[in-house]
């Protein structure tokens, strides 16, 4: 039976030029099982002009699920673009 080391990995998201913090997004990897969550930054909920970045993430504070997608099958982590 084949064991996978425990991965945690945390990327921040920012848009534009100015390189402005929408949030960040988390994904742990225990074992087999995998999770994704993302929180949106406080100065970006703040911010009249701010947008839900995907249809299942709310304008909300705190950590919501989103679905998983593993970094090393599509290399989102290494390149820091949120999964599709």
């Amino acid at each position: 039976m084949a064991t996978f080391a425990p991965i945690r990995r945390q990327v921040q998201l920012c848009i534009g030029k100015a390189g402005i913090p929408v949030g960040s997004l988390i994904y742990v990897r225990q074992g087999r099982r995998e999770h994704c969550a993302f929180a949106y930054d406080v100065d970006w909920l703040d911010n009249p002009a701010c947008f839900n970045i995907s249809a299942d993430l709310q304008l909300l504070p705190g950590h919501q699920p989103h679905k998983a997608a593993s970094p090393h099958k599509d290399g989102w982590l290494a390149i820091g673009k949120l999964p599709s």
